[in-house]
């Protein structure tokens, strides 16, 4: 008997010989023997490339396995935990809000990096558009960007292996730890990862056999779209290019299609370039940044290949990966074994190698740009799992159909408690990170201040850099407080200080500082008549007394209060206006220095937009412009006069430079290479700029200072200390001298440690060598070498 099936139909399940299809029937078909006594099997026909309708089974218990780990999702919530993504909510207020604010020399290069991570930052964007900005509404795009990764997954696998294989590997990717933690932290890694896998499903779809033309045309196109959407999610999408080439070269004939994938990665860039101009950015600057700022961060970056094997020991060291590792690595024996003859050979290999060449990416090229090659994160190479999961599901799919029909429903119960205790497992390592993070999250204490600040009616608050602003900013409201916003000194968080270092404090607002600041001698010294309003920890918030009325500008007094030298070698003289002249709201002050210096100009003028109310302030009169005892005239005018009022001259007394009395601080043009074993890392809130980070392999980093005779000596240098981990340890050797020194509280910012130096042979050299990073890192911001108390 003869039955016809339409030619677009396959039949899934082959079957054996001697046996012939009879009929078609509710989605399927009988098959029974011609011979002998009738016997009757189910076979799957389904049209090429469908595997799960809406309804069908497989399709209702792909829907529950999305549904149960959108509920884990919710159940162990992140939200904003980490530091990062406080730069992508301000990056996506400003595009919300159309705010030219994708300019590098506006957020600075370093940040500029993290604004340009546009698959995460314009959807959530749009939401924030709608909805507002939130912490809720942020997770929003990772979590649906997380859950379908295990849709692709499930087509990954579903393709060659059958229902069965696309389930399984659903279920890895829905409950895969990593992926449940950093979806929910509004982190691009999992936006990366869904249209990484995306490019990869489409790319497997345009090599396969049989498509038509135009099939292939409009797949390609959906792997550039896909794969330029996955970079700009984070580079590391780079990655794809070692698998996709190897399969290229593999799969013959060549397929010249593949070429459509230029015109839709060009669309994507072109999008993105279009946006940048429009928003304060120039052509390409994106990705010129990142290739400068990968260069610029990652020593050695473009110049050679790392040997490193992290990531191999995550797979086996991890608990959220270890889960993974036993179920795939037993899965896949047990497919290459019991179901050899059965396995799906070039789909199988299709995924293996989409796997392993992301690996070789990851394990050793990963000093291409965007990323800092010593400091590589489980997230970073999230998308070579998915082909994983893939593969794990089409050996489980080929295992069963090796074994006798009797035995397979036992086996797949098997399966079946083999899923649910990589499932239970996974939970138990999302649950326990997730309180550990409850406990060490950036930014509880500026959420505390935040609400704190809803009592009180709305008046700036300003911080002393613009990394702290990006913490407040977030819960006082993104609306008014994006770092666009505080580079034009408005908005309800601002900078305390201008790019030239000048105040911007006004009377009635608050001000954000840390004890560390609260010095004589410093710009951020904080003012007597300023009141405590809020404390938590190290930081403490200072009310500035409302503005007074202004007095007439005749009625300004001037006069020299003291002065004094100090480490830097300035001259920080102290300033009292009269009683009339609290309240002023903005004027200059100036120096006029010399015997014969003219009386109509100051030589230098020293403080702009003076802050109304100020009683008494610091300036710093640079010592080479001065000699010992010459004569400096105060002088002072109100905003609109031509005037200048003039004090009393003083005599500057002699220059005392006084401890700490050598002090090194990193050079700017560090060099940047492996072989330094220390390289420039460039954060605002260290000294000058930046500190020193030791990367591996380990060699000294030396200081020179002034020269010094014998005797004892402290070095005091401020470290950063790393929350967590274990004890940094180095070696300090001065004047014939070694000492260790180690810290390691978890305190989780800058810190100074001393090493006394007892009867050195003086001399202008001091060598730092580490010895042991039990945290991050070992970084250095300044080291100052002092006599030793008496």
């Amino acid at each position: 008997m003869t039955l016809n099936v339409p030619a677009d139909y396959t039949n899934r399940w082959k079957c054996e010989p001697g046996r012939a299809i009879l009929a078609v029937r509710g989605g399927g078909a009988m098959a029974v023997a011609p011979r002998g006594p009738l016997r009757i099997w189910r076979v799957h026909i389904t049209r090429p490339g469908v595997h799960a309708r809406l309804l069908s089974p497989g399709g209702l218990v792909l829907a529950c396995v999305v549904l149960a780990g959108l509920a884990v999702r919710l159940a162990w919530w992140y939200g904003i935990v980490n530091v990062d993504p406080y730069a992508y909510a301000d990056s996506a207020a400003s595009i919300a809000r159309w705010q030219p604010a994708l300019d590098p020399d506006l957020v600075g290069s370093l940040y500029y990096t993290q604004y340009i991570r546009f698959s995460l930052t314009i959807p959530a964007a749009v939401l924030y558009r709608f909805f507002g900005p939130g912490e809720g509404v942020s997770t929003i795009a990772p979590i649906a960007a997380s859950l379908g990764t295990a849709v692709v997954a499930y087509r990954l696998a579903a393709r060659p292996g059958g229902t069965a294989a696309g389930l399984v590997a659903a279920s890895l990717a829905a409950f895969f730890p990593l992926a449940v933690v950093n979806s929910t932290q509004f982190l691009p890694d999992t936006m990366m990862t869904f249209f990484a896998s995306l490019a990869m499903l489409a790319y497997i779809e345009g090599l396969a056999p049989g498509r038509s033309r135009r099939g292939r045309v409009l797949c390609f196109f959906l792997v550039g779209a896909s794969w330029a959407l996955a970079f700009y999610g984070r580079p590391t999408a780079v990655a794809l290019a070692i698998p996709f080439a190897a399969l290229f070269a593999l799969r013959r004939p060549w397929r010249l299609e593949v070429l459509a994938g230029v015109p839709g990665a060009a669309v994507v860039v072109l999008g993105v370039q279009l946006l940048l101009l429009s928003l304060g950015g120039t052509l390409f600057e994106d990705l010129h940044t990142l290739l400068t700022e990968g260069r610029g961060h990652a020593p050695g970056a473009l110049q050679y290949s790392d040997v490193d094997f992290s990531y191999a020991r995550y797979l086996w060291q991890d608990p959220m990966f270890l889960p993974l590792t036993l179920f795939a690595g037993g899965t896949i024996a047990l497919g290459v074994i019991g179901g050899r003859r059965l396995l799906p050979r070039w789909p199988a290999f299709e995924l293996a190698v989409l796997a392993v060449g992301q690996y070789l990416y990851f394990a050793f090229l990963m000093r291409l740009p965007g990323l800092y090659s010593w400091w590589k994160e489980p997230r970073y190479a999230m998308s070579m799992l998915v082909p994983l999961f893939a593969l794990a599901g089409v050996c489980v799919a080929a295992w069963l159909r090796a074994l006798p029909p009797s035995a397979r429903a036992a086996a797949g119960m098997w399966v079946a408690g083999a899923l649910a205790l990589y499932g239970v497992l996974g939970i138990d390592a999302v649950r326990e990170d997730h309180a550990a993070w409850q406990q060490q999250r950036v930014g509880r204490v500026e959420e505390e201040l935040a609400d704190f600040l809803a009592g009180y009616p709305a008046v700036p608050v300003f911080t002393w850099n613009d990394d702290m602003a990006r913490y407040l900013s977030f819960y006082t409201g993104l609306d008014d407080a994006t770092v666009y916003d505080r580079a034009h000194n408005r908005g309800a968080v601002r900078n305390r200080f201008d790019p030239a270092g000048r105040s911007l404090v006004t009377p009635g607002a608050f001000v954000l500082v840390d004890p560390g600041q609260d010095l004589d001698g410093l710009a951020t010294k904080v003012p007597a008549h300023w009141t405590r309003a809020w404390e938590r920890g190290r930081l403490v918030l200072y009310r500035v007394p409302p503005l007074a009325p202004a007095p007439p500008a005749a009625a300004a007094g001037i006069a020299v209060q003291a002065a004094r030298a100090f480490p830097q070698q300035h001259v920080l003289v102290l300033v009292t206006l009269s009683e009339a002249a609290n309240g002023l709201r903005a004027g200059e002050f100036g120096f006029a220095c010399g015997v014969d210096a003219p009386t109509g100009q100051p030589a230098r003028v020293l403080e702009r937009a003076l802050p109304a109310g100020t009683r008494a302030f610091a300036v710093d009169l640079p010592v080479d412009t001065l000699v010992d005892g010459v004569l400096c005239a105060p002088l002072f005018r109100l905003a609109g006069d031509e005037a200048w009022l003039r004090g009393e001259p003083v005599a500057v007394p002699p220059v005392r430079v006084a401890e700490p009395e050598h002090a090194f601080t990193v050079d700017r043009d560090l060099e940047r290479s492996r072989e330094s074993g220390w390289f420039r890392f460039d954060q605002p809130e260290f000294g000058d700029g930046g500190g020193a980070i030791a990367i591996e392999p380990w060699r000294p980093l030396t200081m020179t200072v002034d020269p010094v005779p014998a005797g004892s000596y402290q070095l005091q240098l401020r470290v950063y200390d790393y929350s967590g981990g274990g004890a940094n340890r180095v070696l300090v050797s001065f004047g014939g001298v070694d000492r260790e020194v180690s810290w390691g509280s978890g305190s989780g910012g800058v810190i100074t440690v001393t090493v006394d130096l007892p009867g050195t042979a003086g001399g202008n050299r001091v060598v730092v060598t580490p010895l042991e990073a039990g945290q991050d890192a070992i970084l250095i911001d300044r080291a100052v070498l002092t006599a030793a108390p008496q």
